[in-house]
């Protein structure tokens, strides 16, 4: 025998085929295990889907998407689409093609026997609703009262699980909700004690109701979308996410945060959240909701009067019991062994409905009858509950309309009283015609109303005087607006004052006045800009003029005159400037050249060309001559400065050729001059390097007479440094260095000391050395230089001196060294020809070599210098004369 078993629950349907009471799941064209009732109205396609997929789009709420199908098919007025037309809602299992799904292992058109056991939250009139559709279409409805969790009971005592039962406790969780109840044998029936307790949202595996309640209260405490009676909803609208939500907690390690990206809520489905949770605190919520659920079932038990030793066994229903803190905790509260705990899963829901079959359906008579009774009174009850919304809602639609007529009388008077206020005001204003729009307006809302009509009839009267005098007015307008655009200015005036008088509030009236008038007065300024121009292009005050005509053109821009006068003084300008540049190019050129006299000429000119600056030329003509005095003046003094620097250059007076040179070239650059100048400057360093040296030598000198050696020796390394062409005096320094320091040291140790020979004189350097005797300190080392001052014997100390006798000078120039005095290479010792007189030589008058050429020439030079000095001939010189 061949039979179907059909679950219904609220959301969905568990069906198996029954062949000899052997179950077999029904094989469903989308391969789910079962018929969920969420359907999809896919109107481009003229079809209804369904299926587990649009659980999420229901739960988001959106369009053409359908679910809890039973509470909405006892309501008359609720339907889908279908061909583009309304259908009622119980088609849509039809419609769907559930019915053919169900009956796909049985013959067509064959009646099929069916058992039935509806979830507790279908209602008794929608289970009546869905039993007229199958027995509609050929199913034969065996039996459909019975509950699965009695089912549940008769299918594990057929089984053999519940020996020696005493109380059963059932706890069902097909869906969102937990259920439990009582059984109890009596005469081989099981009994249920008491209506059923029910959890509602605890039906979901509860560390899963844990992670829900956690996500939902975080991010409500943040966000406050949702109030305390909408969280239930949303926890169970996120269910759909709790599988993978689960396995996402389960690989995170103990002690790190979960984070749960992307959440929204169905009051802000756009709103995207996150939730952080640790798998400590839903491990914890966890078992405090264990604890909560057990100690209701408890409490519902102890209600029933039932000692917790009488409960024997327990059976749980559904896929919800996986988690063994559950029952754990119910084995703590109950004496029941492992053996005792029977479990149904999901899939074995089709198998304990097929153990109708097996039944004594009889049991069921009076509930069968109470519920078809029940179903009955629910659906007499949807229908007139139905029925009064719908009254209700007529009502509240025809109060609506009165108070809309109302609202539109009230509205009407509001209109009409506007349109009074505001015709009254048009009138103030003069504003006839929006006047009798309003009015019209008016009497549309009251059209009997006779105080409205005389006001209309005033205005339409008001209004035909008005039309005439605008029509004047227009006229008279338009007159003024040609001449204003004619340019006759006079016209513009007086006929925009007529507009006027026609319509005092005129603002064009008022526009081309106001600019006639502007108009006339610039026409007037204009011919006093052109006369004044006159005037100054007549005095060539072109600038000014300039000014002028810039006058006019602001007050007639577009004057063509005017343009032509300007450019013509600009060329004039033009003209004048460019004469006036090269007059001063030509100024500028005789200034260089120092032609004051043709420059002052030029002056003349400008100041009677450039008439704008006469006082500048004057000034500079006054600049001029003081420049041409002072010119002639330098080339006076200069003439006199060649005269000097002739005698000057002629006497070797170097010093002062070079500040004559100086500042003649400061009056005029000479390139003769500049060659005089750098001739003196080197004779003048020649000379001064000389003195140098002499002085260095007479310090050499005095630091011998001193015995200062040390001293002496360190001028001697200057003098190699910076006179080695003279090396021949300063070896005869340091000889005398030596000499000396040798003579004193005898001295000190009473040694007699022979001179060395001198090596510039060759007559007497073969002569044995002569003793000396050095009888006093007085008379032996200081005689060592002579009767003569070394310090006395420089090139200036006879200097433009003529001496009567050179008897002293003539006897040390006989010993062959005229620079160091008493010193011979002759052999005299110290001291040898004091107080001696020398008998003059011929010759003693003439300068002797003094062993040094450049002393040699230099001191021939000086000596032609003095006789020239003497002679003092006249300063000529053909360079200059050339």
């Amino acid at each position: 025998m061949k039979t179907l078993s059909l679950y219904i629950d609220r959301w969905y349907i568990a069906a198996a085929v029954c062949y000899d009471n052997i179950p077999r799941r029904i094989d469903l064209p989308n391969r789910e295990d079962r018929i969920w009732l969420y359907f999809y109205e896919d109107i481009n396609n003229d079809r209804v889907i369904y299926g587990k997929s649009y659980q999420k789009h229901y739960l988001d709420k959106e369009l053409h998407y359908y679910g809890d199908i039973f509470s909405k098919v006892v309501k008359e007025d609720e339907t889908f689409k279908r061909f583009g037309k309304d259908v009622s809602l119980k088609e849509i299992f039809k419609a769907s093609d559930i019915l053919e799904h169900l009956t796909r292992d049985f013959n067509e058109n064959e009646k099929i026997d069916t058992y039935i056991s509806f979830s507790v939250d279908v209602s008794y009139a929608a289970q009546k609703v869905f039993l007229d559709i199958l027995e509609e279409n050929n199913f034969v409805i065996k039996e459909s009262v019975a509950r699965i969790s009695h089912l549940a009971v008769e299918l594990s005592n057929k089984k053999g699980l519940l020996n020696n039962s005493n109380c059963i406790l059932v706890i069902t969780a097909c869906n969102e909700n937990l259920r439990y109840v009582v059984y109890k044998q009596s005469n081989n029936v099981f009994v249920r004690q008491g209506n059923e307790g029910l959890l509602r949202g605890y039906g979901t595996d509860l560390r899963g109701r844990a992670l829900l309640e956690q996500i939902v209260w975080q991010i409500n405490n943040s966000t406050k979308f949702l109030r305390k009676e909408e969280e239930e909803e949303e926890i169970n609208r996120l269910s759909q996410n709790l599988e993978r939500w689960l396995l996402q907690l389960d690989n995170t390690k103990f002690g790190r945060p979960v984070i749960y990206n992307d959440i929204t809520f169905s009051r802000a489905p756009h709103n995207k959240q996150n939730a952080t949770i640790l798998k400590n605190v839903i491990e914890e919520r966890t078992k405090t909701i264990v604890n909560d659920v057990v100690d209701n079932i408890v409490q519902y038990v102890k209600e029933l009067d039932i000692v917790f030793s009488d409960i024997s066994h327990i059976i749980f229903i559904g896929d919800s019991f996986k988690n063994s803190m559950f029952k754990e905790e119910l084995l703590q509260r109950y004496p029941v062994t492992p053996n005792n705990i029977v479990a149904f899963g999901n899939k074995d829901i089709p198998e304990i409905v097929g153990i109708y079959s097996q039944m004594d359906l009889s049991q069921f008579d009076s509930l069968r009858k109470n519920i078809e009774n029940l179903s009955y009174e629910q659906l007499e009850q949807i229908k007139i509950a139905e029925e009064d919304r719908k009254a209700r809602e007529a009502a509240l639609k025809k109060q609506e309309e009165i108070d809309l007529a109302n609202a539109a009388m009230r509205e009407d008077e509001r209109k009409f009283n506007a349109a009074i206020v505001d015709a009254e005001s048009y009138e103030k204003k003069g504003d006839y015609s929006s006047m009798i729009d309003l009015l019209n307006i008016a009497l549309t809302l009251k059209p009997d109303d006779k105080e409205v009509k005389k006001m209309l009839d005033e205005a339409n009267r008001k209004l035909s005087e008005i039309k005439v005098k605008n029509e004047q007015y227009n006229k008279t307008i338009r007159m003024a607006q040609d001449a204003l655009n004619s340019q006759r200015w006079q016209d513009a005036y007086s006929k925009s004052e007529a507009a006027l008088e026609l319509r005092p509030d005129s603002s064009e009236a008022k526009r081309i006045l106001t600019e006639s008038q502007r108009k006339i007065k610039l026409t007037e300024s204009l011919k006093e800009f052109l006369l004044r121009a006159d005037t100054f292009i007549g005095q060539k005050l072109y600038k000014e003029a300039l000014e002028e005509l810039n006058k006019a053109k602001h007050a007639d821009s577009n004057n063509k005159e005017i343009e032509e006068r300007i450019s013509k003084i600009q060329n004039i300008q033009k003209k004048h400037k460019e004469e006036l540049g090269l007059l001063e190019q030509e100024l500028n050129k005789a200034e260089k050249e120092d032609n004051f006299d043709i420059a002052i000429e030029i002056c003349n000119k400008l100041i009677d060309k450039d008439i704008q600056n006469p006082r500048k030329w004057n000034e500079h003509i006054v600049y001029l001559k003081e420049r041409r005095n002072k010119y002639l003046k330098d080339i006076e003094l200069f003439e006199s400065l060649k005269i000097k620097i002739n005698e000057a250059s002629f006497n070797e007076h170097w010093e002062e050729l070079i500040e004559l040179c100086n500042k003649a070239l400061s009056i005029k650059s000479d390139d003769s001059i500049k060659r005089y100048l750098e001739k003196a400057q080197d004779k003048f360093k020649l000379i001064q390097d000389q003195k140098n040296f002499e002085s260095l030598v007479s310090n050499v000198k005095t630091f011998i007479a001193d015995r200062q050696w040390p001293e002496a020796k360190e001028i001697i390394k200057v003098l190699q440094e910076k006179y080695p062409d003279r090396s021949d005096i300063i070896r005869n320094l340091r000889k005398q260095i030596f000499d000396a320091e040798e003579a004193w040291e005898d001295k000190l140790s009473g040694k007699k000391h022979i001179s060395s020979p001198m090596p510039n004189n060759t007559e007497e350097y073969g002569k044995p050395p002569v003793k000396i005797d050095r009888p006093s300190k007085d008379s032996s080392f200081d005689d060592f230089f002579g009767t003569d001052n070394p310090k006395g014997n420089n090139l200036d100390q006879n200097k433009g001196k003529e001496t009567p006798s050179k008897t002293s000078r003539q006897k040390k120039e006989s010993s062959g060294d005229d620079f160091f005095g008493s010193d011979s290479p002759k052999g005299n010792s110290f001291g040898q020809n004091k107080g001696k007189s020398v008998p003059s030589n011929t010759n003693s008058q003439k300068k002797e070599s003094s062993g040094d050429s450049f002393f040699d020439s230099d001191s021939s030079k000086l000596e032609r210098s003095k006789q020239k000095q003497h002679t003092k001939p006249s300063a000529k010189d053909d360079f200059f004369n050339s």
